[in-house]
């Protein structure tokens, strides 16, 4: 039977481009799906041409075309990415590092009842939310330089971006309460650990959202759009 080549792909992707679908990895699965439904037209009529199998496909889509499928395949596909964010979160959590990582926020959190205790709480704040800044322009760098190359927008680079958003404001109100338990009179050893746990899980969450994802993109889409591996 014959099957779709990796020239065939690219044009494809292009159809879909060409159809007002602005994000490559949505391009992608449209692609995926077309190239599905023309190798099904193939087993049962193979003298037919790509354009027109092409075609039919679309015709499937209604007169519409893809506007009423994108937004719906644009949920799904940031619902998947945070199920993937949240498996290799998960996947964090129970190793040995994280636990050591988790004690060693117990006890500088403790240091607050100590007489250096808000410089080392202080110090840890400003190194957190400076590497924040740090890794976000570097991000928004290297996204427009590849968007600049390959004018390829991303639902997953923009998930990426999105999460830096909701980092950022989990971190200014854990930042705020932090700041009330620094003046308590007394040291309380709970709150202390319950801080140390929200801040493990705030910098697990930075770490994969600003590192493990940007340099695991093309891993990920090679996973999950197969005909990727044919073209990239």
């Amino acid at each position: 039977m014959r099957k779709i080549s990796a020239f065939e792909v690219q044009k494809l992707i292009d159809f879909t481009r060409q159809h007002y679908v602005e994000y490559y990895d949505l391009q992608l699965e449209l692609a995926d799906h077309l190239a599905c439904g023309i190798e099904e037209q193939w087993e049962t009529n193979e003298t037919i041409t790509f354009e027109d199998a092409l075609q039919n496909e679309f015709k499937k889509f209604g007169i519409f075309g893809f506007s009423e499928i994108v937004d719906k395949r644009r949920f799904a596909l940031q619902k998947k990415y945070n199920n993937l964010i949240w498996k290799v979160m998960k996947s964090h959590l129970l190793t040995f590092q994280y636990f050591i990582f988790v004690m060693s926020g117990i006890l500088l959190f403790n240091l607050i009842a100590f007489k250096y205790s808000k410089i080392a709480i202080l110090s840890t704040i400003v190194l957190f939310f400076g590497l924040f800044i740090y890794r976000y322009i570097r991000l928004q760098k290297k996204y427009r330089q590849k968007l600049s190359v390959k004018n390829r927008k991303l639902i997953l680079q923009e998930l990426i971006f999105k999460n830096l958003y909701i980092i950022s404001f989990a971190f200014s109100l854990f930042n705020l309460s932090l700041q009330v338990l620094i003046h308590l009179d007394n040291n309380q050893i709970i709150l202390n650990i319950v801080f140390s746990i929200i801040f493990s899980f705030i910098f697990l969450l930075f770490y994969v959202t600003c590192y493990f994802l940007p340099n695991k993109e093309e891993e990920i889409l090679n996973e999950f759009y197969p005909e990727y591996q044919l073209i990239k």
